[in-house]
């Protein structure tokens, strides 16, 4: 749990960032479940079906992989943690970039 919301929790700007509630933000919020995948989608820009796939899927992994860890002890749910953090802070600083742009 601990981990998900360390994955999750720095996409938090789409609810309280001064924007207007309109279409665009809405399809942002859509996208927050595939946000941390974001870094391995963009390669596939253009082709949104793909792009959002790929990003379905490493988002899918990194959980599998984080859950794995996370079940190694404390030391491994600790380490889950970070590394989670460590993959979710840079890419929300991305997509609130891309959102800005």
């Amino acid at each position: 749990m601990i981990t998900l919301v360390c994955l999750y929790g720095p996409f938090s700007w789409l609810l309280v960032i001064s924007y207007p509630w309109n279409g665009y933000r809405w399809f942002w919020v859509m996208l927050w479940p595939i946000l941390p995948g974001l870094l391995a989608g963009l390669p596939f820009h253009p082709r949104q079906s793909v792009e959002f796939t790929v990003m379905g899927m490493t988002t899918m992994a990194v959980i599998g992989l984080l859950t794995y860890l996370g079940t190694k002890g404390i030391f491994g749910r600790i380490a889950s943690a970070v590394i989670a953090l460590a993959i979710s802070v840079p890419t929300a600083l991305l997509s609130f970039t891309l959102f800005r742009s």
